[in-house]
């Protein structure tokens, strides 16, 4: 019997900018909340848990001043805002639901380069 998971894929504007503070292996979950494997699949634009991509929101909302670059993807209409935090909020993540198993795609990812690697190709088959 399928069931549904509630998972979720992470803007890929805002992965461009997490990656100066996610850190090493050993300081990912300080840093950001999250585990390794779990930043390979989304730096492979890959879906999530929701959960872990709720908390990976909330953490780098929480140090947004190390993310300067955020406020020129999400410029603010605001006089002397940098960031418009409700638009980085609403277009951080995109649910998604799947059903059943996995394709496997997941399991052939084994490094943050890999995943970089597989999303570059995205990138230019859809060119």
């Amino acid at each position: 019997m399928a069931r549904d998971i509630k998972m979720c894929v992470i803007n890929a504007e805002v992965v461009e900018e997490i990656r100066y503070i996610a850190g090493s292996q050993s300081e990912i979950m300080t840093r950001i909340g999250i585990s390794w494997n779990s930043w390979i699949k989304v730096e492979g634009g890959m879906p999530i848990r929701l959960s872990v991509g709720q908390r990976l929101r909330m953490r780098v909302l929480e140090r947004l001043e190390d993310l300067p670059g955020l406020g020129a993807k999400f410029p603010s209409r605001l006089p002397g805002e940098a960031l418009d935090r409700r638009a980085l909020e609403r277009n951080f993540l995109k649910p998604v639901t799947v059903s059943g198993g996995t394709d496997g795609s997941a399991s052939r990812i084994r490094s943050v380069q890999q995943a970089r690697e597989m999303t570059a190709g995205r990138q230019q088959a859809a060119l």
